[in-house]
């Protein structure tokens, strides 16, 4: 199976071929731009449904995020060089931080932490930054 895609920005278009799944293993070959195997093992994401979310977006160029897929599409799309795909992700994790009133405890707490692990990951502070904001603006205001 073959598809074109054209999700990033700059118009470069990816080639995906699926080629095999065993084992809970999915391997692509991308090409043209490195001609090399990556072995997709699914097993170190705690989500077989983000993976599927992750190779339908390579075949697609788009994705539909939900929050429970979030950090698994997001870590494969790191994990992957799918720079297109991440950026969409770290837009998705703004409109949340950005529409989030703060009434609800446990939304900021999954903010806090999805924020905090990319922090961890990859020393990109930003929605550490933006989350501790809204949190420090929602106390000032009680």
């Amino acid at each position: 199976v073959s598809t074109q895609s054209t999700g990033n920005q700059q118009g470069t278009s990816i080639t995906t071929k699926l080629l095999e799944r065993e084992n809970s293993t999915t391997k692509l070959l991308e090409t043209p731009s490195s001609e090399s195997l990556y072995t997709l093992d699914m097993r170190q994401y705690s989500s077989s449904a983000a993976v599927r979310v992750f190779v339908q977006a390579l075949y697609s160029g788009e994705v539909e995020l939900e929050t429970v897929l979030f950090r698994d599409v997001h870590v494969l799309s790191r994990d992957y060089h799918v720079t297109w795909l991440r950026r969409r992700c770290e837009r998705y994790l703004e409109g949340l931080i950005d529409s989030v009133d703060g009434e609800d405890y446990s939304v900021m707490f999954y903010l806090f932490e999805e924020a905090r692990i990319i922090a961890d990951t990859t020393d990109n502070f930003k929605f550490l930054n933006a989350v501790t904001k809204k949190l420090t603006n929602f106390n000032k205001g009680k």
